[in-house]
């Protein structure tokens, strides 16, 4: 395969929208919110999170 024949490869199988995001802003999203017990790490495709929505206060 000519380089050109992988880049097209490659074009045609990537995301067209790929947007990477730190551990730290993640941990912020869920922070912001209302999240607790949050544990945020690196997963098997990127940024994985996994958090606790408190009750509903009556």
């Amino acid at each position: 395969m000519t380089d050109v024949g992988t880049l097209l490869t490659f074009d045609m199988y990537s995301p067209k929208h790929d947007h990477p995001q730190s551990l730290a802003t993640v941990r912020r999203w869920f922070e912001s919110a209302g999240f607790v017990d949050i544990d945020v790490r690196n997963g098997p495709n990127g940024v994985a999170g996994v958090a606790t929505r408190p009750p509903l206060q009556a």
